[in-house]
């Protein structure tokens, strides 16, 4: 039976780093593109199941060795170990990042890593567990504002390494920044119901991709037709993380669960594969009896707060995620909360009457809490709405399928029947947001009005 690794260990002394090449595994170094205007043209250019869900059964911390390494080297050969889920960054804060991968079956190898800009520090090394598929593993001791690369070499020889493929596509290095403490400026963007594999999403990826964003929010159903390919595992693959490789490479993407994570083709073990994909993610004050399905996290003195909206569908845990919305609202430590869910409490969309059960939940615990935007999506569209005081934005754009306006809903400010994304920016004493077409075009601006929560 399959395990989960949870290593933790530090930042070692230099008695643990190898001695390296001045090129990461890719052999290449990471340019950096500078925080510009919304009209400027992005720079970058992107890269392009098993049957049972495994538990964490076993904890174990790796020991540093002060036996010195060979150097490190890939082969230009695949490994014939494969990703079933690809090496991704799953939480990350000012000291501390969660690396999450899972292998097709055991290997030795191991997991490496370093700051992009200390080349001569060479790569930290910790050797995958012996049996192990499975595996979240914290970076602990980082520095804050650094850039850092993280690779999977499998072998047991470090100068002959070779790296997993997912299902026969390159993946990594991941390289990603440890936020700057105090983060004046946060910059992230939002898409939405981007899961159908399009020529068209795919662009707008690439779009994203140029605009140098810290993290992207993902308002769900991040994979449809899951029945098109052998396995979810495959399905995810295909459908999500190759689609989103050029964000998912240089930031993380927290995603929320959408209606169609619960198809039936979407299932393992009776749960959403979504948990097998992102089990990282998973908040530990989450009541035990719920999937596991929602969760927040915190950037710059806000709080995420990223919420399972199926609940009101079916799912189950709606009672004990309210309250858990209830708490996380009450906390006074942030600036304010933003929350993200799939189902719009508000739209003037196709799916008009899908939020009334969690509007009548919901929308007076954000106002009691000073929420100062909520974002959704859903409805395959874009649209600001203005009501009680909070701003609520569906942005389901992420889909070549648009759905036009049906009956104009109470204090919609905006309607756009057109693929897209929302660049949202925030500073000591503004939060603003831009949706941002698939030609590049600015569909709408706003200066969102915020107050302590």
């Amino acid at each position: 039976m399959r395990r989960t690794v949870l290593a933790s260990f530090a930042l070692w002394a230099s008695a643990c780093a190898l001695s390296l090449p001045a090129t990461d595994p890719a052999g290449q170094s990471p340019t950096a593109t500078p925080r510009s205007s919304i009209t400027a043209s992005p720079t970058r250019t992107p890269a392009l199941a098993p049957s049972s869900t495994p538990e964490p059964t076993a904890t174990r911390t790796p020991r540093p060795t002060n036996t010195p390494f060979p150097r490190v080297a890939f082969s230009d050969q695949p490994a014939e170990i494969s990703y079933q889920v690809p090496l991704t960054v799953q939480k990350l804060t000012p000291f501390e990042a969660t690396i999450h991968f899972e292998l097709d079956r055991p290997a030795p190898g191991w997991l490496l890593y370093r700051p992009v800009l200390d080349e001569e520090q060479g790569w930290w090394a910790i050797p995958l567990a012996e049996g192990e598929t499975v595996y979240q593993m914290p970076l602990v001791g980082l520095t804050p504002g650094t850039r850092y690369a993280v690779q999977v070499g499998i072998g047991e020889a470090l100068e002959t390494l070779r790296a997993p493929r997912l299902f026969g596509a390159k993946w990594g290095p991941v390289r990603f920044a440890a936020p700057a403490l105090g983060e004046p400026e946060l910059r992230f963007g939002v898409v939405g119901d981007s899961g159908f594999g399009d020529d068209k999403t795919r662009a707008l990826i690439e779009l994203m991709d140029g605009y140098d964003l810290d993290f992207v929010l993902h308002t769900g159903d991040s994979v449809y037709k899951i029945y098109e390919e052998s396995s979810p595992a495959e399905a995810f693959a295909k459908k999500y993380f190759s689609m989103f490789a050029p964000l998912l490479l240089q930031a993380p993407i927290f995603p929320v669960l959408g209606n169609h994570d619960f198809d039936l083709p979407a299932l393992a073990d009776g749960r959403p594969y979504f948990v097998r994909a992102f089990p990282a993610l998973a908040d530990p004050s989450v009541p035990s009896s719920a999937l596991g399905t929602w969760y927040s996290f915190e950037r710059s003195g806000i709080q995420f707060i990223m919420l399972d909206s199926a609940a009101f569908h079916g799912s189950g845990g709606r009672g004990e995620q309210t309250a858990w919305l209830e708490e996380r609202l009450a906390d006074p430590s942030f600036r304010f909360s933003i929350p993200v869910f799939h189902t719009p409490p508000y739209t003037s969309g196709l799916h008009r009457g899908d939020g009334n059960a969690l509007r009548l939940d919901w929308s007076e615990l954000f106002e009691a809490a000073g929420v100062p935007l909520v974002f959704s999506g859903h409805d395959h569209n874009y649209e600001r709405i203005e009501r009680d005081g909070l701003t609520y934005v569906v942005s389901g754009g992420g889909s070549p399928v648009l759905y036009r306006k049906t009956q104009p809903v109470g204090g919609s400010q905006q309607f756009n029947a057109r693929m897209h994304f929302v660049l949202v920016e925030i500073s000591d004493v503004r939060l603003s947001l831009t949706a941002i077409d698939l030609d590049g075009k600015v569909l709408d601006r706003a200066i969102i009005p915020t107050r302590p929560g």
